[in-house]
């Protein structure tokens, strides 16, 4: 997959085409995506040239392991658990939300975002409890946050994408 083209912002410009427009319904869902795409394509640029070759020439020592199972069936509870032993990797809040721009920034951005949540006190909306970016995060959420042309977002073709974006048909 060519991580460069296309731009995020024309992926999303050519759905809204494709697709009609944007429910007016839904318009609240538009401008923190829009925002985070149009604020954070700069960085994602520059992860791009720092460290594109790195992350082409990865090879995966061990197998991963999936935590998978239904909503509200423990698997966040799980997820967190085993956070707990440091010879296990996971991924954060911060890099499922902006899985384009972590291996560059993460070290200087999650920090000010802590902040920002701290301060207005916003909530994990899933699961009701203080925003942390270094909480384990689950990985659906990044294909909502990214318009990879597989990702959560070109549901809406099929008029099933009842809290993201909702394209008037």
């Amino acid at each position: 997959m060519n991580r460069l083209f296309p731009l995020p912002i024309y992926s999303f410009l050519k759905l809204v085409f494709e697709n009609g427009g944007i429910n007016p319904k839904r318009i609240e869902n538009l401008a923190p995506w829009f925002i985070k795409t149009i604020l954070f394509e700069p960085l994602r640029w520059m992860e791009l040239a720092k460290q594109n070759e790195k992350v082409s020439q990865h090879v995966m020592a061990r197998d991963p392991v999936f935590i998978l199972g239904f909503y509200r069936s423990g698997t966040s509870y799980l997820h967190h658990f085993l956070t707990q032993d440091d010879r296990l990797g996971y991924h954060s809040v911060f890099q499922m939300v902006f899985p384009e721009i972590m291996l560059t920034h993460e070290k200087w951005l999650a920090p000010a975002l802590q902040s920002f949540s701290n301060v207005f006190k916003i909530q994990d909306p899933v699961h009701r409890i203080p925003l942390n970016w270094r909480y384990p995060g689950e990985e659906d959420g990044t294909m909502t946050t990214s318009m990879n042309p597989g990702g959560a977002h070109n549901r809406v073709r099929t008029g099933n994408m009842e809290n993201g974006f909702c394209f008037s048909a």
